[in-house]
């Protein structure tokens, strides 16, 4: 079946080991309903893609790798609008009239929802005023927002550099080539496992340490290592 132009949505998730987080999202993206769900799996060894199938959801099996797992759904999607999003990530309710809004705007080529966590208290708050402001003076979202885009538009853009690491960041540097890429006040709020995980602050001065090393040139692989 061929979708409605103009108001289609294909939402892509990029999975591995995702079996605690996928069932909830597809859940939450299935009370408004896009015109596709693909998940596009890794090699799960859990029961990701068993959860995924069972909630009706697409799942295609890709080369590992977030980059190449996005590249290889966004070619099997069928929606004008691509919304690619991590598996602990959840989108507003008003997802996707927010999508629709933002990319009918004139010299649009993507988009993005505000950064949350999903953890409330000073820690969290302080890393989300840190990426307020990093979108606000350099306008470069992260793939944890929920980065949106026509397809065609994609398809320009060159699809995602197939890197093991900062495949979003360059991404983003691409497409603002094609036009703005604009923030939704609306916000996507995304697991605080991570930043729990490592400590706040030492996940803090990692990405720092990350973003400088992209900056003077050293390769994704080489940085990789690092993260």
């Amino acid at each position: 079946m061929t979708p409605p132009r103009g108001t289609s949505l294909s939402v892509i998730i990029p999975t591995f080991n995702e079996e605690s987080h996928i069932t909830e999202l597809i859940q939450h993206l299935q009370k408004s309903p896009p015109y596709e769900i693909i998940v596009a799996d890794g090699g799960s060894t859990d029961n990701t893609v068993d959860q995924a199938r069972k909630e009706g959801a697409q799942v295609i099996t890709a080369q590992q790798g977030r980059a190449a797992q996005m590249n290889a759904a966004a070619h099997h999607a069928q929606g004008e609008f691509l919304l690619f999003l991590h598996a602990d990530t959840t989108p507003p309710e008003n997802y996707q009239s927010e999508i629709t809004r933002i990319l009918q705007q004139p010299n649009t080529a993507a988009g993005a929802f505000r950064f949350k966590l999903d953890s409330p208290g000073q820690k969290s708050t302080w890393v989300e005023t840190g990426v307020h402001l990093r979108c606000r003076l350099f306008n470069t979202p992260y793939g944890d927002q929920g980065l949106f885009v026509r397809r065609d538009t994609f398809t320009k853009s060159g699809r995602f550099p197939e890197w093991p690491i900062l495949e979003d960041l360059e991404w983003i540097k691409r497409i603002k080539r094609l036009g703005k890429v604009r923030m939704s006040p609306a916000a996507a709020t995304t697991s605080a496992r991570r930043w729990k995980q490592g400590g706040y602050l030492t996940t803090f001065l990692k990405h720092q340490l990350i973003l400088l090393a992209y900056r003077f040139g050293i390769s994704p692989s080489t940085i990789a290592k690092i993260r």
